[in-house]
């Protein structure tokens, strides 16, 4: 029953007492609890609510003339009354002694019964022997002619306070009076969810139809909403338990209420609340309901709680045959201690009250990785700085709930861990004892793999590999049955299990949804034969794909599965908005009556990384607006999901932060004097202990990803306790969503502005940026701008460029910048597809796969792209003719994302004539944007030009392309004679490296979220995305023309020649020409599949190098580049600029190296490279300049870098 329709009948049932009262009749009165009335009185003041009274007894009275009406009320009494045959042979006397509410209004006639008489005569003695204070009540009586007129006779106010008395002294003669009350709010307490998810109900016996039903009955009209409907079936009474947990509740003086009606007797069931020692804090007596619809309120009487756990429980024995039905269970509290409680606790971090979290919502962290940290030497503490069980901080800190994955057999043959925890069902038993003797519960994440399981990769376990499904699901069935029990009984409070992990493409090796499912059952299965209380739990991940939930839940539904909880993983950076992680959790709640919660989130507290392992947050764009990388922001964050999944309603049960304890083993700093050395003992720990995301060891079963790029944490900088192992003050969010937190008004970030214009237009800077508080307040602010740097704009060209401010705030200053793009004009009509006419592109499709979509979450820019996806093979083009051009060199452009494409052919093209240009794209992953460019397309007065896509894949591959872009570059440069292979003798120089280069990079997950400079082999190399001003290049342009002077290059005359080494590491020495640096097919085919590596030397102090043991390359790769030293570029650094003649994307890693000479050896090197989609430079890494003059870097994309070294 909703709050409104309580207080509607608390006022009814005021007047209802008053006017029985004048007119010396009894009846089967509706007992309220005097704080009810109470409460009746001081919100709706007594002659309002009497003539709201009066009102809906008039109403009431015309709906009885109705007689068709009032027999189909009987007969739906005569439906709950019918539930059994000795019901049905009383039907008729309880229908007649039975009355509801509009029939003791109007029913004043000369019938006074003998019994109501009797009733009369007690309610006389219980009047005369309360002891109440008496009270004034005016009322107000409705005349015969309509008019009303106010009395107030001392009769009158003793006959009403009789029925005052009356209730009471029924109904609570334990409440304290002296104290106001203010109900409590209990999820779900009313039923209103359409189910009873927050109860736990159990009967002794369930058979005869004894049973349970939250249920309405439309005739009822004392009660119209959501009710629990309770029937014994049994020729004898049945005990029946009605539980209510209410978590982490205050100290305070409180009472617990509910409603009841039902066949008229005592139905043998009591209301009682207990602590969580089991204590009976206060209880009601046997309740005694009083018929259909006649609702009564039954309390526990008034007690003090000293905090925690609170369980209110109604249980008792059910007579044979009786019915009944309960509602609107209420914990009132002493007011002046909710008005305690509500204020917002004094903190170092600002968290606003999340108002509609469940008592029991899950605040949990996955701490995984928890185990091999501390065997490396990790140390935690407590917020005093004491050395302390993390279990213990994490407890006081407001976190309930431990998640631990496990993994079947994480070792190779040789008993070496394959990192990432080590995680198997003996850790988890460890970390789970430590977490339940810390009074957290446990979620058990089994992954059903020997590693990593997400959704680019479900490998079975060694042990099941080449098993049949039926095979699977056998050794699944028993794999979970007896790991759990094992846990179980080495004293581990599970309170959830998850069968799979991020299981969208796949569990265990299959991936069609049948086997699929027959996994998730089997699993289910093997739970439930444990302890049926156990949530069972299938997780899932890409909430914000359209469609994509609501069709997982459609499948399981088809398959069967039986579960209890649909988790998500939910990264801001990754995964869409909260409002939509709501509504697609909310969607699956509401359909399929499932439990929700996210799995796993998290966000970075600072952009510095700790461990020399570059980290998945490394720049500023892959952070979220509004939520800067600072504790405080995590704080934010972690707040917002967490209300996201609260506002799913009493259905959405908790979320867990994902490893907030992944932090370095021994901290390392890229600018200390000892960052090799750390750097090098770094990766001895990870191998020893398996505290890095993985070790070389895992190569053997996971070749293709952790066998290339394993190393250490790319979490560490999203962690919750800082890299020497403090905690953050971000951690206490945990706790403080339930009460809200203040801090000192502060600054949190100050935004860093863009603009836009195109070549020749004048430039102004945004005057003021925006500041963000930690209190989620903002503020504009006026910015002070480097004015030599804005002059400096006026004389450049397209690219884009960073312009360097400050801003004044709270007698504080801080930094700001803005990213200036001075655009080319780009000739492609309709470029984006945003224009709704589109008759300027012209669309080839085979299989009608490709279409306009409207979705900004699968566009580059704006809300239009071109999509494609068709269950037959895809191939289709799309293409555009351009006239009227003026002659000059042009670069084209386009931009690709998409997945599922096993097989594909794509590519970019230009047609000008008989001529056509080509450049090879692909797919990789959803919003992994491929930026394809063509340079140096000649265009002659007069002549067309046609720019397209050409798209092959295999069927249900998916994608979009968008941002076509035809740009100008400059005028016809002289045309160059034909190049031919030179015969000259080769210059030997040698730059290259005598380190083993990493290879192709394949699909990556959260684990490893780096690139392949960050997970490098080499001591000296290393990410670091710490952006200080002092070392970013001021300018950063997008053509390929180099800024400042420059130094003369070495020859570059050097014809291809081949030379194969087996001394040392084996390579293939190609000598090439600077400017015509293309390295033949027949070159990679000669190599591909040998365990070699291609080392192209470009003879001008550039490099390339490419392993060829798994790298398959298809086409000719143009490698010509030039290096030069770029003057003057930043105060205290000396800059080398390297060239790419032809930027390209590949879908695997290449090696970049670049001799600087001797003279630097030793110095540090901060290396930036150019990212061809934005035209920006990013940091890489930072090195330290080798014995021979050498740095290196690993890149998945042939383009300009920049090299500050410093002095």
């Amino acid at each position: 029953m909703r709050r409104r329709d309580r207080k509607r009948i608390i006022a009814l049932s005021m007047a209802a007492a008053l006017m029985m009262s004048q007119f010396a009749t009894t009846g089967g009165t509706h007992v309220y609890a005097q704080e009810e009335s109470a409460q009746s009185q001081d919100e709706y003041g007594t002659e309002a609510g009497i003539e709201e009274a009066a009102e809906a007894e008039e109403g009431d009275a015309k709906a009885v003339d109705s007689v068709e009406e009032d027999k189909e009320q009987e007969n739906s009494k005569a439906e709950d009354e019918s539930s059994s045959d000795s019901m049905k042979e009383n039907s008729t006397t309880e229908n007649s002694t039975t009355e509801n509410s509009t029939t003791e209004k109007t029913s004043v006639t000369e019938d006074t019964s003998s019994e109501a008489e009797k009733t009369t005569q007690e309610e006389e003695s219980t009047e005369s022997e309360a002891s109440t204070t008496e009270e004034d009540i005016s009322t107000e009586e409705t005349t015969e002619e309509g008019t009303t007129e106010e009395e107030t006779t001392e009769d009158e106010t003793t006959e009403e306070l009789t029925e005052v008395e009356k209730m009471r002294v029924t109904r609570a003669v334990f409440i304290d009076d002296s104290i106001e009350y203010h109900a409590h709010e209990l999820d779900n307490g009313d039923f209103e969810d359409g189910n009873a998810d927050n109860w736990t109900i159990s009967f002794a016996s369930w058979e005869n139809g004894s049973s349970w039903e939250v249920k309405t009955d439309k005739w009822m009209t004392n009660n119209n909403s959501q009710v629990l409907h309770l029937y014994n079936g049994n020729s004898d009474t049945n005990a029946v338990s009605l539980t209510y947990e209410v978590a982490d509740l205050a100290e305070g003086t409180y009472y617990v209420s509910i409603d009841a009606d039902g066949e008229a007797k005592d139905c043998g069931l009591s209301l009682s609340a207990s602590d969580a020692d089991g204590n009976v804090l206060g209880s009601s007596d046997s309740i005694e309901t009083q018929g259909w619809d006649a609702w009564n309120s039954y309390t526990t009487g008034s007690f003090t709680f000293d905090g925690g756990n609170l369980t209110i429980t109604l249980s008792g024995d059910l007579p044979a045959g009786y019915w009944g039905d309960v509602d609107n269970l209420v914990l009132y509290t002493d007011a002046d201690d909710e008005n305690e409680e509500d204020d917002p606790v004094e903190a170092d971090i600002y968290v606003e009250k999340i108002d509609n979290l469940n008592a029991d919502f899950i605040k949990g962290v996955d701490v995984s990785s928890l185990l091999a940290n501390e065997k490396s030497g990790v140390v935690y503490y407590d917020t005093e700085g004491n050395k302390a069980d993390i279990f213990e901080v994490m407890a006081d800190a407001g976190v309930n709930y431990v998640r631990l994955r496990v993994w079947n057999d994480p070792y190779d043959s040789d008993g070496n861990g394959y990192g990432g925890g080590n995680n198997d069902v003996a850790s988890a038993i460890t970390m789970g004892k430590r977490a339940t003797e810390a009074g957290m519960k446990v979620l058990i994440d089994f992954h059903y793999s020997d590693f990593w399981a997400d959704p680019g990769k479900q490998k079975a376990p060694k042990a099941w590999s080449g098993c049949s499904i039926s095979e699977k699901e056998a050794a699944l069935y028993e794999y979970t049955k007896e790991s759990l029990d094992e846990i179980i009984k080495a004293g581990v409070d599970v309170g959830m299990v998850q069968i799979g992990n991020e299981t969208n493409n796949g569990i265990c090796g299959e991936t069609s949804w049948e086997n699929k499912c027959k996994l998730f059952n089997a699993g289910s299965k093997a739970v439930r034969e444990i302890d049926e209380d156990i949530l069972v739990a299938v997780h899932f991940t890409n909430p914000e794909r359209s469609g994509n939930y609501a069709n997982i839940a459609k499948q399981l539904d088809k398959y069967d599965v039986d579960y209890d909880v649909f988790a998500s993983s939910y990264y801001m950076f990754w995964h869409g908005t909260t409002s939509n992680l709501t509504s697609v959790l909310k969607n699956i709640a509401d359909t399929y009556h499932k439990k929700v919660m996210v799995a796993e989130t998290s966000y970075a507290y600072t952009m510095e990384d700790g461990d020399g392992h570059g980290n998945t947050i490394a720049k500023d764009s892959d952070l979220v607006s509004g939520y800067a990388a600072s504790v405080q922001g995590q704080a934010n964050v972690v707040r917002d999901v967490m209300a996201a999944v609260a506002d799913v309603g009493s259905a959405g049960i908790g979320a867990f932060y994902w490893e907030p304890a992944w932090i370095p083993v021994q901290v390392y700093d890229a600018e200390a004097e000892n960052a090799s050395e750390i750097l090098k003992e770094n990766k001895a720990i990870w191998e020893k202990y398996g505290s890095g995301w993985a070790s070389s060891y895992a190569g053997e079963y996971d070749a293709n990803d952790a066998g290339k790029w394993y190393g250490g944490s790319a979490w560490d900088n999203q962690a919750m306790f800082d890299f020497t192992g403090h905690p953050l003050a971000s951690l206490n969010v945990f706790k403080y969503v339930g009460t809200g937190a203040k801090a000192a008004l502060a600054v949190d970030s100050v935004d860093n502005t863009e603009l836009t214009v195109n070549l020749g237009e004048k430039i102004e800077l945004p005057q003021k940026t925006t500041v963000h508080f930690n209190d989620n307040t903002i503020s504009e602010r006026t910015v002070t701008w480097n004015q030599e740097q804005i002059k400096a704009l006026a004389e450049a060209g397209s690219g884009t460029y960073k312009v360097n401010g400050t801003v004044e705030v709270l007698e504080q200053t801080y930094n700001v910048t803005c990213k200036v793009v001075i655009k080319a004009k780009n000739y492609v009509n309709n470029y984006s597809f945003e224009d709704s006419d589109r008759s300027m592109w012209e669309i080839e499709d085979t299989n009608s796969a490709a279409d306009y979509q409207k979705n900004a979450s699968d566009a580059l820019t704006g809300d239009y792209a071109l999509h494609f996806w068709s269950a037959k093979d895809i191939e289709f083009t799309v293409s555009q003719t351009i006239s009227g051009l003026e002659a000059g060199e042009y670069a084209f452009s386009a931009n690709i994302q998409g997945g599922d494409a096993s097989t594909q052919d794509m590519y970019i093209f230009v047609t000008i004539g008989n001529k056509t240009y080509k450049q090879s794209m692909s797919v990789s992953g959803w919003c992994e944007w491929d930026t394809p460019e063509i340079t140096g397309i000649t265009v002659k007065d007069g002549q067309d030009v046609t720019v397209g896509a050409y798209v092959s894949a295999c069927a249900k591959a998916w994608g979009t392309l968008d941002d076509f872009v035809l740009s100008r570059t400059g005028d016809i440069e002289e045309p160059e004679t034909e190049e031919t292979e030179s015969t000259e003798e080769p210059e030997t120089e040698e730059t290259e490296s005598t380190e083993e280069p990493e290879t192709e990079e394949t699909e990556t997950s959260k684990e490893q979220e780096s690139s392949a400079t960050e997970s490098a082999s080499q001591d000296n190399s290393s990410s670091d995305s710490n952006n200080s001003d002092s070392n970013n290049p001021t300018s950063q342009k997008s053509s390929t023309t180099t800024a400042g002077n420059t130094v003369q290059s070495l020859p570059q005359s050097i014809p291809l020649v081949e030379q194969v080494t087996e001394n040392g590491i084996a390579y293939a020495d190609v000598l090439m020409q600077a400017e015509s640096a293309r390295l033949k097919l027949e070159v990679f085919q000669k190599y591909r599949g040998r365990n070699i590596y291609l080392m192209a030397h470009l003879g001008n102090g550039v490099g390339y190098s490419i392993s060829m043991a798994d790298t398959d390359i298809s086409e000719e790769l143009d490698l010509s580049s030039d290096m030069n030293e770029v003057k003057d570029f930043a105060e205290g650094f000396t800059t080398y600029q390297l060239t790419a003649l032809h930027s390209v994307k590949l879908p695997y890693a290449i090696g970049i190296h670049m001799n600087l000479g001797t003279e630097y050896t030793g110095c540090a090197a901060y290396i930036f490279t150019k990212d061809s989609t934005t035209g920006t430079y990013t940091l890489n890494s930072t090195t330290i300049v080798n014995e021979i003059g050498n740095v290196m870097l690993y890149n998945n994309q042939i383009t300009d870098v920049m090299v500050l070294i410093q002095r």
